[in-house]
């Protein structure tokens, strides 16, 4: 028996939210910059397969718990972003190969300022990381509640 056209979303969402839930689990234990830009990426794929399924014509009605799902998410990847910026602005700050101080047009304070531009962004990035790690205990519970919920709303269209 063929399964139906929207089938395939529906377990891909599945798959990508357990890739989330896992996203999320390892950004509680520890935040590094992979576990941040992994844990920003699945919010996106999560959000993307919501978006796919909107346009899937003859489904239950799933909308208000997507709804609600979507607002976590966004909520989740916000915050990450913040910790995101700033890991990449402290890649941005290395200037490991001293392209930027060997110039002709550096300014001599060059190194001081990028010092405490430095600084700054780990300062930033520590801020950040608590909020993360604070909604990430918060939304966790709620986030696999509200996932299940879309998924128990979509299981008539996998079956």
């Amino acid at each position: 028996m063929p399964s139906s056209p929207s089938a395939a979303p529906v377990e891909q969402l599945r798959d990508n939210a357990k890739r989330l839930e896992a996203a999320l689990s390892v950004g509680l234990a520890n935040p590094t910059i992979k576990a941040v830009h992994e844990l920003r990426s699945s919010t996106r794929r999560v959000e993307a397969q919501l978006d796919l399924l909107a346009m899937v014509t003859g489904l239950p009605s799933w909308k208000p718990a997507a709804d609600k799902l979507q607002r976590r998410l966004d909520k989740l990847r916000r915050i990450a972003g913040k910790v995101r910026d700033c890991d990449v602005q402290e890649k941005l700050l290395k200037d490991q190969d001293r392209a930027l101080r060997s110039s002709p047009e550096a300014p001599a304070t060059l190194d001081k300022s990028q010092s405490k531009l430095r600084k700054k962004v780990a300062k930033n990035r520590q801020r950040g990381e608590r909020k993360l790690l604070a909604a990430i205990e918060q939304q966790l519970p709620k986030l696999a509640r509200d996932t299940e919920a879309v998924l128990a709303c979509l299981k008539p269209a996998a079956e």
